[in-house]
């Protein structure tokens, strides 16, 4: 089941990426399930790293690199 969460967490990645959206919350959310299907004895710390995952996700501002890029496009329009 966690490997699963890894697998969706890639999808959130690429897509955020595409997007130009913040990474934090995907990157959290694979390191976090990764800590969770390699040994149970990681499961709390990996339940506390997919919390603050989520947290991120569901923020989804625009990362700092795609609004220089873009505020620099609108300048030299």
């Amino acid at each position: 089941m966690a490997w699963i969460g890894v697998i969706l967490n890639v999808i959130a990645l690429l897509q955020s990426r595409r997007h130009g959206i913040s990474l934090v919350g995907p990157v959290l959310g694979i390191i976090g399930s990764a800590l969770f299907g390699f040994t149970a004895a990681m499961a709390f710390p990996a339940l506390v790293v997919l919390i603050v995952a989520t947290v991120f996700t569901m923020l989804q501002h625009p990362s700092k690199s795609y609004v220089q890029s873009h505020n620099s496009n609108l300048n030299n329009q």
